[in-house]
């Protein structure tokens, strides 16, 4: 997904509720809304990346409900997005206090909707992600229900990937079939699917086994009836749901398989598996035995012959009825798809905001670890030049560290046989100017004016204030400059396009917010974006050179707008740095190169800031199984020091996997405790700590709800 400013963001939320109210009206139909997959798709993304802060309610719940109504009810049954982003996007819905979503619209001819007679049989599954979860979820049930590990029963099974559904049988016939639905006021409801299950390919079997009661089954379209159905529908998945979801496609039932998954027979105590690819494990005393066994079926389900669609393994606890909700107990482990292949669209310059450019490919849209990548980045020029990469190439896409896509070359190597070998212009995309030694060295680019900016709010901790934000502000000659930011108004601001009084009336709420912060000079030096210098390098520097011994020497040189260009004979700071641990030649010519050249902005500044001698320390922020430079700086700016341990003074801790110890401690601590690809939260809970600090109240009622929304 390309970069998207706010405006253009607040352009496409403005389509996506115009795009729901239409549906609503009938105005356009269920199966319209392919045409408008790539806008959904790139709006949803936007929120759970970089756009939380402007999203409206009204816009969530259409998005979402879009999304909901095109995979439920089309004939298509398309995805617009993974499920990990839609479920990112409704749990930010939730977090902004609306209500639960219900149930798709009602839109279209569809199912008659009946209250399941057996909602446990049908209910949402835990999914973890890592072996350590796996771990922790086993533990977990052992001690909930007070049994040893040996004194469960676990049931392994593939976890499908199509649309469950419960099927009732009474005296070996098929007498009801509902699919899995969701909850609503008169209780837990799904689509009545009988006359399509009558046809299901195996329904004689399952008659033929069953008498009376009550199966789960995962409804699915096999390879081989997909091959009957690939000129209608474009996947195996989409076959599925285009056809159950459907009355019209009634007929169509035979090309449905029903895995049957879970059984409860009434003339039986306990729940039966119906073994198919899975396994069934008694009397184990050792946990690594049940993982063994899930990945040993993950690798079975994987290979390229697997009949049927999934996307992980499910682990069931065969518990007394009486105590338990089966599938509320239930864990699935899913799989995360590391790594895919694309085609080469065409390649680009992407520049940063301290003006390193990037060589970009554009490949046809295609799924690594549940996210659509359309934009993959080939590290260094150096790299993209050793690669040799062709035309039209078929490339590898694979995510470094679960965060940025790259490409890599595939094997065997797949390209047109008249193909050239691939060319990117070594231009900077903004101002058009060549790059040196991989850099855009024009001090007026666009690029590079907007990146300082925002670069320093980021660091300082301010909202509102993205790329687009300031990218805006300067086109609009409003800002050139980090001071400048502090000479804007809310008349100013209000009349730009897609701005308006309230998000003015934010912007300068927080302007006026980092006016009064106390901020620490080494933060305030490591946000100006002083290459080679970060927060850690200012601190060292100021342990050997105060603050103010720095900034008098700079005033006592500095005369008529600019310093003199014998400055660095006499300059004492310019020998002084070398005092400074880490700081070598080339590092001091870089500082000392920036002071020179930014100077009069930097003493413009120091007249708007707060600034303070020392550092402010307001608590603790533990991060757990991953490292961060970039938001350990952003923490440490709002005054929070980021520790290793936890302990009393921890205000949050942020984890790679739920099953740490660190996590554990936190938990037992009532510490609040996020999920590390949630580590914007997390900030923003460490804000409102701070504006709730002297509440105390209101502070145990934030810790309250972090510990339930996370447990």
């Amino acid at each position: 997904m390309a970069f998207i400013t706010k405006k253009e963001f607040q352009r496409m939320q403005d389509q996506i509720i115009s795009i729901h109210y239409k549906l609503k009206t009938r105005k356009i139909s269920i199966n319209n809304l392919i045409e408008f997959k790539t806008l959904i798709s790139d709006y949803m993304m936007a929120i759970a990346t970089a756009h939380r802060e402007e999203v409206n309610a009204d816009g969530l719940y259409a998005a979402l409900m879009l999304c909901l109504d095109q995979y439920t009810y089309s004939e298509t049954g398309e995805v617009f997005v993974p499920d990990r982003i839609y479920d990112i996007v409704h749990n930010i819905y939730l977090q902004m206090g609306c209500s639960q979503l219900i149930y798709p619209d009602h839109l279209e001819s569809r199912w008659n909707m009946k209250v399941h007679k057996r909602p446990d049989l049908v209910g949402s599954i835990r999914k973890v992600y890592t072996i350590d979860d796996m771990k922790l979820y086993i533990r977990d049930i052992c001690n909930k229900n007070n049994r040893h590990l040996e004194d469960i029963e676990w049931i392994i099974s593939p976890k499908y990937d199509g649309i469950s559904a419960c099927l009732e049988f009474r005296n070996h016939k098929l007498v009801e079939a509902l699919t899995r639905g969701d909850v609503d006021g008169a209780g837990r409801k799904g689509q009545d699917i009988t006359p399509l299950a009558q046809s299901l390919m195996n329904i004689r079997d399952l008659e033929k086994i069953i008498e009376n009661g009550f199966l789960k089954v995962e409804l699915l379209c096999p390879q081989s009836s997909f091959e009957h159905l690939k000129n209608e529908y474009r996947n195996r998945r989409s076959a599925t749901t285009g056809i159950v979801n459907s009355p019209k496609n009634v007929g169509y039932g035979h090309f449905i398989y029903a895995m049957p998954l879970l059984l409860d027979m009434e003339d039986k105590r306990g729940i039966f598996y119906i073994p198919e690819n899975s396994e069934k494990i008694s009397n184990c005393t050792d946990t690594k035995y049940i993982i063994h066994t899930m990945m040993e079926i993950m690798h079975k389900i994987r290979s390229k012959d697997f009949p049927y669609r999934v996307d992980g393994v499910i682990l069931y606890p065969v518990l007394p009825r009486d105590k338990t909700d089966i599938m509320a107990n239930s864990m699935a482990f899913k799989i995360n798809t590391a790594e895919n292949q694309s085609r080469v669209e065409y390649g680009y310059v992407s520049v940063g905001r301290a003006g390193k450019a990037i060589p970009m490919l554009k490949v046809e849209p295609c799924e690594v670890n549940e996210t659509i990548v359309t934009d993959v980045s080939l590290g260094s020029f150096q790299m993209f030049y050793n690669m040799h990469l062709m035309e039209e190439e078929v490339v590898t896409i694979f995510s470094a560290g679960d965060v940025i896509p790259q490409a890599r070359l595939s094997n065997p190597r797949i390209y047109p046989k008249d193909a050239d070998e691939l060319r990117i212009r070594e231009i900077c995309p903004y101002c058009g100017k060549p790059l040196v030694n991989y850099f855009c060295k024009n001090p007026d680019c666009p690029r590079i004016i907007t990146g300082a900016i925002t670069n320093f709010l980021v660091k300082l901790g301010i909202p509102n204030m993205a790329d687009g934000t300031i990218e805006a502000l300067r086109k609009a000659n409003l800002v050139h400059t980090i001071p400048d930011i502090f000479t804007l108004r809310e008349d100013m601001i209000a009349k730009l396009p897609g701005f308006g009084e309230l998000s003015a009336e934010s912007i300068i709420h927080s302007i006026h917010d980092l006016e009064r912060r106390p901020i620490s000079y080494p933060v305030f030096f490591g946000a100006l974006g002083v290459p080679g210098a970060s927060l850690k390098t200012w601190e060292k520097i100021f342990d050997i050179i105060p603050p103010e011994e720095l900034i008098d020497e700079m005033e006592d040189f500095y005369e008529g707008g600019s310093l003199p260009k014998n400055y660095r004979k006499y300059s004492n700071l310019y020998f002084r740095l070398m005092d400074c641990d880490g700081i070598g030649t080339e590092k001091r010519d870089k500082i000392i190169e920036y002071l020179e050249k930014k100077w009069g902005e930097i003493r413009k500044l120091l007249k708007y800031m707060n600034l303070v001698t020392g550092r402010i320390t307001e608590g603790e922020v533990v991060f757990t199984g991953f490292r961060d430079a970039i938001w350990a700086e952003k923490f440490d700016a709002l005054g929070f020091r980021v520790a290793d341990a936890v302990t009393r003074k921890t205000v949050c801790v942020i984890a790679s996997s739920m099953s740490t110890t660190k996590a554990q401690k936190a938990r037992d601590l009532g510490i609040a405790l996020f999920p590390s690809y949630e580590i914007d939260q997390a900030y923003e809970w460490c804000k409102k700590w701070l504006d709730d600090k002297h509440d105390a109240s209101r502070m145990m009622e934030r810790i309250l709800a972090a510990e339930s929304f996370y447990d």
